[in-house]
């Protein structure tokens, strides 16, 4: 392999992946690879203001990403367009969890750091695009609003832009982001981004906003959204507004000295996401009685399916438990069943999201399979819930873990001898 001695600015979007930019291009590094092993090329390190100045042997192999837009450091947009204003929302908060040692303390899910400070942007004749809320100025898009380093193609833009552009008059405000369509992600960070601006109470006239899926319809009703106010985000249109209304990503950290995007929250937004809609849960009328003891399926999963789920949860129902699958009820009696639980099981994914609206004596078994992942645990550390987990087969990181998997039995009988 060939290396090069380079002179380059380095933004870690992700621990995933690095941005790098040269004078007028950026190189996206598209290989897996966190700070420590990035750190091993590097001859010289200084940081200063979120920027990693560096000289170091690089791999010839890297590939430019000249059809992805182009972005910019907040501070350097700031800058360069006097016209925007920042409103400065919550300082950082570092965070420190109790390590999940069944994971090996995997990078992508660091226990220590610093969740950073939050704010809001008013970007006067501020343009939008696509059901991942791209903000651009001048076509370029800013660092900091960019979610797991998921950037646009400049044809996509382009694309976009040969429709005629859509003028919003009055306050639009933008909280569709990349992640969407997962439900974790809907529920923790879109709707984080909402909460966000009802924390520092920001008016707006528009929210712009995907709605492909019927919880995300669902949510915002329960979060006391006008319907008649709603954008639905779209890839074939641009809008522009007079004042784009654009609160920052809320679960950004800083993890030794690189900024990144984690699947957890601060807990002032947390909390807030857990009390708006359980109080308007608890004004809808409860039709259902539900069982205290929940399995969660994963038959209508996409990946991480159980194989021998019926076998798994056969042992389950002779304990009394009653397996629910979630994509066939309603958010109001998805809340309404976790607020309820006293035990909680269920395989890793999306399912277990809703652990937010449990009570505080219920107790949540995470049944691992090929993905490992601290992000159930660490959010029931954070709302101060008991967390069991066990593992199942040995993971597997390529794919991220996407694989379906058989459960042993016995692990399952052993399980359940703990309940």
């Amino acid at each position: 392999m060939h290396y090069t001695t380079m002179l380059k600015k380095v933004i870690c979007l992700d621990l995933e992946y690095c941005i790098i930019y040269n004078a007028n291009t950026h190189i996206n590094w598209s290989n897996q690879m966190n700070c420590k092993m990035l750190f091993k090329l590097f001859k010289k390190v200084e940081i200063s203001c979120g920027l990693l100045l560096m000289t170091f042997i690089f791999p010839s192999i890297v590939h430019s990403n000249s059809q992805f837009c182009s972005s910019k450091p907040l501070l350097e947009t700031l800058k360069m367009h006097g016209g925007i204003d920042y409103l400065h929302c919550f300082p950082e908060e570092p965070f420190e969890f109790t390590k999940l040692s069944v994971v090996d303390d995997h990078y992508l899910h660091p226990y220590k750091g610093v969740f950073e400070n939050t704010y809001i942007l008013t970007i006067p004749q501020g343009e939008v695009f696509g059901k991942d809320g791209w903000v651009l100025i001048n076509d370029t898009l800013i660092n900091e609003l960019i979610w797991q380093n998921v950037f646009p193609s400049k044809q996509a833009l382009q694309k976009a832009k040969e429709n005629k552009t859509v003028s919003i008059p009055g306050r639009v405000a933008v909280i569709a982001q990349s992640g969407y369509t997962y439900y974790y992600h809907w529920i923790a960070e879109v709707l984080g981004r909402l909460a966000l601006l009802e924390m520092r109470a920001i008016d707006y006239d528009f929210l712009y906003v995907p709605l492909g899926r019927p919880f995300m319809k669902e949510t915002l009703q329960l979060f006391g959204v006008d319907p008649s106010k709603i954008i639905e985000a779209s890839d074939d249109l641009v809008f522009t507004a007079d004042q784009l209304i654009v609160p920052s990503l809320v679960a950004r950290v800083r993890t030794e000295g690189c900024p990144r995007l984690v699947h957890y929250l601060p807990k002032h937004i947390l909390f807030y996401i857990k009390n708006k809609l359980l109080s308007a849960v608890e004004k809808e009328p409860q039709e259902h009685s539900f069982c205290k003891k929940v399995f969660l399926s994963r038959k209508d999963a996409v990946a991480r399916k159980m194989l021998n789920e019926d076998d798994v949860f056969a042992l389950f129902e002779a304990q009394g438990f009653k397996r629910y699958v979630l994509s066939e009820m309603s958010i109001v009696d998805q809340i309404l069943l976790f607020k309820n639980a006293e035990i909680i099981v269920g395989a890793l994914g999306s399912n277990l999201t809703n652990v937010i609206f449990c009570n505080s004596k219920v107790r949540i078994f995470d049944i691992f399979q090929a993905r490992r992942d601290c992000t159930i645990n660490y959010l029931c550390q954070n709302l101060g819930l008991s967390y069991q987990c066990v593992k199942t087969t040995d993971f597997i990181d390529q794919n991220d873990g996407q694989f379906d998997t058989v459960v042993p039995l016995d692990i399952i009988k052993n399980l359940i001898s703990d309940l």
